[in-house]
This record gives structure tokens, C-alpha cells and sequence, in this order.
């Protein structure tokens, strides 16, 4: 069953996401979210860091996220090197265009 993730030490600024965990399964929901900030990329780096053990699958669903920082995928290839196994769900053709290796998109997911 998933659990709600609740973690004093990261900042949701309005409930932007909502991070759902299951044994070693991570689902990151950004629904809804078109336009991903700094304080997404930080808080993310934060739970991948410290709050999930190494070998985690991380799902992250960008589904409506058009815009995405500057090292939001720096963070998610940090998580790779970590050990976790991260996938980008519903990636947009804007997402899509952003990774430049489209080897990597199947059905527009995004394996890392």
C-alpha cells in the first residue's frame, strides 16, 4: 500500500507535490504542476538523498510540467548514480525535446 510521505524537513510550497512511498517503490506526482521551480529541484535532491534507500524505483509523472530548472535532471542522474532506477512518467513532448536522447523515451517514459 503507499504511504503519504510527510517530512517536516522538506518545503511542499502549496501542496505542489504530492510523493507517495511503498517499500522500495517511490511515485512523485506532479500533476497539475506546469511550470517546475528551484524549490522542486531542491526538495526532490532532498528525499532522493536521504530518505529513500539505495536500489528505489523512482517514478516521477511530469505529466502537465512543461518547464523544467536547470538541474532538475542533474538531480535525477545524481539519483542513478545513487543506485535508484528513475523513470519520468507522461513526459510531455516539451520534456521529451529537453533530454535530447530520445533512445531513451518509450510511450513517453523516460528511462534514466
Amino acid at each position: 500500500m503507499w504511504d503519504e510521505f510527510d517530512d517536516d524537513d522538506v518545503e511542499q510550497p502549496e501542496k505542489r507535490t504530492n510523493v507517495r512511498v511503498s517499500g522500495r517503490r517511490v511515485f512523485v506526482d506532479y500533476r497539475g504542476v506546469e511550470i517546475l521551480d528551484h524549490s522542486d529541484v531542491v526538495n526532490l535532491g532532498h528525499l532522493l538523498r536521504r530518505k529513500i534507500a539505495s536500489g528505489a524505483t523512482v517514478r516521477v509523472d511530469v505529466a502537465s510540467v512543461r518547464s523544467l530548472p536547470s538541474g532538475f535532471f542533474g538531480v535525477l542522474l545524481d539519483g542513478v548514480e545513487m543506485g535508484f532506477r528513475v523513470r519520468l512518467l507522461n513526459a510531455t513532448p516539451e520534456i521529451q525535446s529537453l533530454i535530447g536522447y530520445q533512445k531513451f523515451v518509450t510511450n513517453g517514459e523516460v528511462h534514466l
